[in-house]
């Protein structure tokens, strides 16, 4: 069974990555290789790292990743579509004019603005590309932050102690101590397998 909690690191990462790849203006951050789905998952890694246990693995920090990309996709799909949807006319009045030296595609983008349903696909088309691209940069920040935040890979596993035993106790025995006492050798006495012996005198 899985050991960690992976749902408030996800979620938050996810958040970040998400909203902020999604808002006008404050996406622009995104110019630079998606730099909110990196820090989305850069996040999300950090908090699952000091929420476990564990030792966290690059594999988890990759599945964390994941989970953050995959929330935060599903965000910029539900938000972004709309906007784009929203801002297509005048985006396509400014690209129009200057497509005029390529005839092909100044007569799609024309047929695209007089095209509702094809604005709608082309929309979702724009706005699933974007989502993809947040959730493999979001997974990138996860596998990053694990190897930036995960600072116990080197360090050996705590010592099992039987439950009573106060913290920090480190059990102590005198050089050459046995780890067992040795067993009976078998001397005089009826019982020990001994040869009795007759009384003197």
């Amino acid at each position: 069974m899985d050991d960690l909690d992976w749902k408030r690191p996800a979620l938050i990462g996810g958040l970040i990555s998400g909203i902020f790849s999604a808002v006008p203006l404050v996406n622009i951050l995104n110019v630079c290789l998606c730099l909110w789905a990196w820090i989305g998952g850069l996040v999300a890694a950090k908090l699952l790292v000091g929420r476990s246990q564990r030792i966290i693995t690059a594999k988890d920090g990759a599945k964390i990743g994941l989970y953050s990309g995959l929330i935060a996709a599903a965000i910029v799909l539900v938000i972004s579509m709309p906007l784009t949807l929203l801002q297509m006319d005048r985006i396509l009045q400014n690209v129009i004019p200057i497509m005029s030296g390529s005839p092909e595609a100044q007569s799609f983008y024309t047929r695209l603005q007089d095209d509702p349903a094809l604005k709608v696909m082309f929309s979702f088309i724009v706005s699933f590309v974007n989502s993809i691209l947040i959730l493999g940069f979001t997974v990138l920040g996860g596998l990053l932050g694990v190897a930036l935040f995960e600072k116990r890979r080197d360090q050996p596993p705590p010592p099992q102690y039987p439950p009573g035993y106060p913290p920090g106790y480190t059990p102590s025995y005198p050089p050459n101590y046995p780890p067992h006492p040795p067993a009976p050798s078998g001397g005089s006495g009826g019982d020990q397998g001994g040869q009795p012996q007759e009384p003197q005198g």
